[in-house]
């Protein structure tokens, strides 16, 4: 029930059985964003934390990428932060680097349009799968970018109180951000252009 950046795309609550026996969520209001989605399974923590451990994740939060991609969807690459929790399908984890900032490059990156348009040229399908997705190169952190981006993915991120955590970690003890259309658009074209620019940087010095 993800979108890129948007850890709150969709929930279930509000719909009927038939609706949450079907797999079929509701699209969440801006006004709804803040307090969380409601999802359609709950997990024992100590079965999340059990399976987390396994793989050496030990943070409140968990990178996560779409893999199922629908015809319709105007992106391949689709990702976003949301609380710690076991990803089901169409959900897979993603991780990047050791450190917290590493982890903001890479969720930036995977929603760029430099990174989607590799991604739409190596799925052939509507498989967005890890192979695929290990094999488009996410750039190392650019110094004279990385503020500037982390700041951006920060705020288009941190929309709920359920990341408070990881908004924490990256230095901001603060509330959400209210969910502001105008505001979000003009954030994601400066992630969108800084990723392109590093690539471009990247393409020249290879050349």
């Amino acid at each position: 029930m993800i979108h890129q950046f948007d850890p709150n795309f969709a929930t279930y609550g509000g719909v009927g059985e038939e609706a949450r026996r079907d797999g079929k969520p509701r699209r969440t209001d801006p006004d709804e964003k803040m307090r969380g989605a409601t999802p359609r399974f709950y997990a024992d923590s100590q079965l999340v934390d059990s399976f987390l451990n396994r793989k050496a994740e030990q943070n409140k939060w968990i990178g996560v990428v779409r893999r199922y991609v629908r015809a319709t969807d105007e992106r391949t690459a689709i990702a976003s932060m949301v609380q710690r929790t076991v990803p089901i399908q169409p959900l897979n984890g993603f991780t990047a680097g050791s450190s917290k900032n590493e982890q903001v490059w890479a969720l930036a990156c995977i929603n760029s349009f430099a990174y989607d348009f590799m991604a739409k040229l190596k799925t052939p399908g509507q498989d967005f799968n890890v192979t695929i997705m290990s094999q488009v190169p996410i750039p190392n952190p650019q110094v004279i970018f990385e503020q500037l981006v982390m700041n951006s993915t920060r705020e288009l991120n941190y929309i709920t109180f359920q990341l408070r955590d990881w908004a924490a970690s990256l230095g901001d003890d603060g509330p959400p951000f209210i969910w502001d259309e105008e505001r979000r658009s003009l954030l994601r074209i400066t992630v969108a252009v800084f990723r392109s620019v590093t690539v471009l940087q990247l393409s020249v010095a290879r050349a």
